[in-house]
Formats: structure tokens, sequence, C-alpha cells
């Protein structure tokens, strides 16, 4: 029995980063609330950048994710202010030369 328990322990042991969801040290040392958004829920960010944000016209790109970002935890009025307020904190992109 003691094998078996060993050998499938062994079958366990791999990579498992596919289920690591946030990146502590990247969102405690994040310098904008970007860096911070993409490092709390690693696979949300993901679906929201690929789903929402590529996909609206660059000028509500911002406000629309995070709009889809407070739809999707719930219709509570302080979620949706808390999300939408980001959008003031967070820095424009660079400007295109």
């Amino acid at each position: 029995m003691c094998l078996l328990a060993i050998a499938e322990k062994k079958q366990l042991a791999g990579n498992w980063h596919g289920v690591n969801n946030m990146d502590v040290f990247a969102f405690e040392t994040a310098q904008n609330i970007s860096e911070a958004s993409r490092a709390w829920n690693r696979l949300t960010s993901n679906w929201l950048r690929y789903c929402v944000y590529i996909r609206t016209p660059s000028y509500i790109q911002t406000v629309a994710t995070y709009s889809v970002s407070a739809f999707w935890h719930g219709f509570y009025p302080v979620r949706f202010y808390l999300f939408l307020s980001a959008v003031l904190f967070k820095a424009p992109p660079p400007k295109k030369k």
C-alpha cells in the first residue's frame, strides 16, 4: 500500500503553474493599478484582456473591461463604483510616435 502511495505521488509531481492564479510578489510590488489587477487574478485578467479589452474600440477599452468585471462580480453598486473608479487611477498608455 505504501509503495502505491509513493508511485502516485511521483505521478502527481509536475508543473502546476497553470493553476496558480495569483502572483503575490508582483501584486505587492505593483507600481500601478494595471499591474496589480493583472497579478491579483491572472486567469480572469487574461480572459478580460482577450475577450473584452482587445475586442472593444480603443476609446472605451478600459471602461468596458472594468464594467464587465464589475458585472461579473455581481450587481452591487459599491462594486461598480470600485471598478469604474479604478479607471481614474489607471495610467494612460504611452503616446505612439
